[in-house]
């Protein structure tokens, strides 16, 4: 039966690109209101973002049919 197996497998790979997505919108959202964070925490916030961008443009870069999934 391979009901199940199709299921999680759908599952194992959405769940990846679903928190990069959550995971770029939050940071953008905090450089949008810096006055909510410290220095530091706004400079880590904005480096982090630029990983997380330029892993996506990896992505979309290597052809990937959806560069959001891993």
């Amino acid at each position: 039966f391979t009901g199940p197996t199709i299921v999680k497998t759908t599952q194992v790979t959405e769940a990846p690109a679903r928190q990069l997505i959550s995971h770029i919108a939050e940071l953008q959202s905090r450089l949008a209101h810096p006055h909510h964070w410290t220095e530091g925490e706004n400079i880590n916030n904005a480096e982090k973002l630029r990983q997380l961008e330029f892993e996506l443009r990896r992505r979309q870069a290597m052809g990937e049919e959806n560069p959001l999934e891993i």
